[in-house]
């Protein structure tokens, strides 16, 4: 969340625990005029916005098109471009895969904003080229640069299996949540094939939940 109100420009995580924005960013927030609460994630210097929250009770096409006009040509704080037609969703769709991206997020126009996850349904649809899951840091393997996945289910914690850190990464301490990406998920066992993307500070356990992976039995259905 990128949030402006009068002279303040804050960024702020899903948890709503204030987060450091990029400088430039920061700039660019304070040469727009009118106050706002932007959703959007930060890609190294920039941030790429995709909602204007502060018109939650507008339909999705006003919200989209005001952000734009609100924004103008600001070089750090960048709307993500939408398509509105059959075609031209076809098209990104395409161009987004080739990109190696991903995914994509569908919105009903006409929705209202609504808090929640894009992939529990109703008008907003998350679309994932990649499998990726949150899971929880267990201890590190002793003499290996790895720990051990955790992930929360019905009866507690369960262990998903291992997660290689490379030598240019920082081992993450036990407890932490951590993004990593993956082939496919066996019930009742592990992970197949988990690369780590990076820590998660924007969410806790209840994030981590099982229900979350993609299956290779599902995948040959």
């Amino acid at each position: 969340m990128l949030i402006k109100k009068g002279k303040s420009c804050i960024g702020s995580n899903r948890r709503g625990l204030e987060v450091d924005i990029p400088k430039d960013v920061i700039k660019c927030m304070k040469s727009i005029k009118h106050n706002f609460v932007l959703a959007g994630e930060a890609i190294g210097e920039n941030v790429y916005c995709f909602d204007l929250i502060s018109l939650k009770d507008s339909s999705y096409w006003d919200r989209y098109n005001t952000m734009i006009k609100m924004m103008g040509n600001q070089p750090n704080l960048l709307v993500v471009p939408t398509a509105w037609t059959e075609k031209d969703k076809r098209a990104l769709l395409q161009r987004l895969r080739d990109e190696n991206a991903e995914g994509i997020v569908f919105k009903h126009k006409d929705a209202l904003y609504t808090a929640g996850r894009p992939e529990s349904g109703g008008a907003q649809l998350k679309f994932k080229f990649k499998a990726t899951a949150s899971i929880i840091a267990g201890a590190v393997n002793k003499g290996k640069r790895s720990v051990a996945m955790w992930m929360k289910d019905q009866l507690g914690l369960v262990n998903v299996g291992n997660l290689t850190i490379y030598p240019n990464q920082t081992i993450p301490k036990k407890g932490e949540i951590l993004e990593v990406e993956y082939l496919y998920a066996f019930k009742g066992g592990s992970i197949f094939q988990p690369v780590y993307l990076g820590p998660r500070d924007d969410i806790d356990e209840d994030g981590c939940w099982i229900t979350q992976l993609k299956y290779k039995q599902e995948e040959n259905q």
